[in-house]
């Protein structure tokens, strides 16, 4: 069996859904014409009301408003708060290389969050613990740092399948 593109490029980790449409590293990396449209990064601390669990986000949006992105409904019914959150405004390729680099970078510290945030959706793209030092432009600073060896990583990949 071949191993899917999710599995390969994130680990496991990050939005199945979104790995296939336009909010991706692969997919931006392939479509120049998206390279400079606006995109929002985020980072949310949430935290579980039921059982007080605390974990955190990483995210692309359109918006620069967090609660665009994580609607009070939907919060509720999945009993989430957000302590704090930082957005940010990238280019979409600036943006989508970034969540990658963390994806990749972070990936032992990732959670999958999905069964708590059924109606927030995007559970998969959560850490345990705080993996920010300073803010996210130190993360985006990092990624562009490593951005040949993050475009090296996504060309392997082909389809669903690994280029020989």
């Amino acid at each position: 069996m071949v191993p899917s593109f999710h599995t390969l490029i994130n680990r496991g980790q990050g939005c199945p859904k979104c790995a296939y449409d336009s909010w991706d590293f692969r997919k931006t990396y392939y479509n120049k014409h998206t390279w400079d449209f606006t995109r929002f990064l985020y980072y949310v601390k949430f935290q579980h009301i039921t059982s007080g669990r605390v974990f955190w986000k990483i995210g692309l949006n359109k918006s620069n408003d967090i609660e665009v992105r994580y609607h009070k409904g939907a919060l509720s019914k999945d009993k989430l708060l957000i302590l704090n959150s930082e957005t940010i405004k990238l280019s979409n390729f600036n943006a989508t290389l970034t969540e990658f680099y963390v994806l990749q970078s972070f990936a032992n510290e990732s959670i999958n969050m999905q069964g708590i945030m059924r109606e927030t959706k995007g559970g998969t793209e959560c850490f345990r613990s705080n993996i920010m030092v300073k803010d996210l432009f130190e993360f985006v600073d990092k990624a562009i740092l490593n951005k040949e060896k993050l475009i090296e990583l996504i060309e392997l990949i082909k389809d669903d399948e690994i280029i020989e």
